[in-house]
């Protein structure tokens, strides 16, 4: 490897950008590789970009892409994939949980002939209870209806090749879940364990009670498994069967209380139903899947 690439996707990130430029900057030089750092902006409104082009006066690998209107992280992430020049990426979080100490690690198990080398927290600290919980849920859910080899605690920090980033780009799905589109395409991968710290500073912008969690499940969920639409068929044939069971041995009230709870169980397959139409009518608009305003430190000679 001659070069890496590092990708942060940010919004209002103005307490952390001079802490996460001096240690990702500190990590890249003890490689001793040659490297940029991306900044793609999800349409900050506080001093983010300042604090960006100040630090990019002092080094000019640090470059910056301003997206037109939020669009997400993943598109941002993408973006950034598009830009890069690297002959490996890291892209991460840009809150500082995710260590960019790391770096070298990640690296030296590129060398070692792997393609994508996933992160996987072993504590995630400053995080309740009930959502590594839910988290844990939701990964094994994944896992178990898309039948690919998911990793839980396997987050959105990750060492990918060249070819993978190339893999990626040739996508055109409008809500890519890259936490299971890469292990999807590419199986030559290994692991790193870390502890993941507590945000740096400010404020977290993905709250777990707000839709990004949810929405972002239901993203994952869909994306490789159709498990999910045959719902209601299941559902059916077990209330069908168990409503005749019932009424043979207890007669009609608790029929009436298993049909209601079927019903419940309907509605719920249905609503799952809703998330994949409601992926298959975004995709069918054929939109792009960022719109870039400005870039700043490409192209340079």
């Amino acid at each position: 490897m001659k070069k890496l690439s590092v990708i942060y996707s940010f919004r209002n990130e103005e307490k952390v950008i001079s802490e996460l430029i001096a240690r990702t900057v500190s990590s890249l030089v003890g490689i001793g590789l040659d490297y940029e750092i991306i900044f793609v902006d999800d349409c900050s409104t506080d001093k983010s970009e300042e604090k960006i082009l100040n630090e990019r006066h002092k080094n000019n690998r640090i470059k910056l892409i301003k997206m037109k209107s939020r669009f997400g992280q993943m598109p941002c992430i993408v973006a950034g994939l598009k830009y890069s020049s690297g002959d490996a990426v890291i892209f991460l979080d840009s809150d500082l949980q995710d260590p960019p100490e790391l770096f070298p690690r990640l690296v030296e198990e590129y060398n070692r002939g792997f393609d994508v080398v996933h992160t996987i927290r072993t504590k995630r600290l400053g995080e309740s209870h009930l959502k590594m919980l839910l988290t844990k849920v939701a990964y094994k859910l994944i896992r178990v209806t898309s039948k690919l080899n998911v990793h839980e605690n396997a987050g959105d920090f990750k060492l990918i090749s060249r070819s993978v980033v190339n893999d990626i780009l040739l996508l055109t799905e409008e809500e890519p879940f890259l936490r299971t589109l890469i292990p999807w395409m590419n199986s030559n991968s290994s692991v790193v364990y870390y502890d993941r710290e507590p945000r740096f500073d400010g404020v977290t912008h993905f709250s777990f009670w707000g839709l990004n969690p949810f929405e972002t499940f239901f993203i994952g969920l869909t994306s490789f498994s159709t498990f999910f639409l045959y719902l209601p068929f299941i559902f059916l044939l077990i209330f069908t069967v168990l409503s005749v069971v019932l009424i043979l041995i207890y007669g009609f009230s608790p029929v009436l209380f298993l049909t209601s709870l079927g019903f419940i169980f309907v509605l719920f397959s249905l609503g799952i139903m809703g998330a994949y139409l409601a992926r298959v009518n975004r995709q069918s608009k054929n939109r792009p899947l960022y719109i870039v305003r400005e870039e700043i430190g490409f192209n340079e000679i």
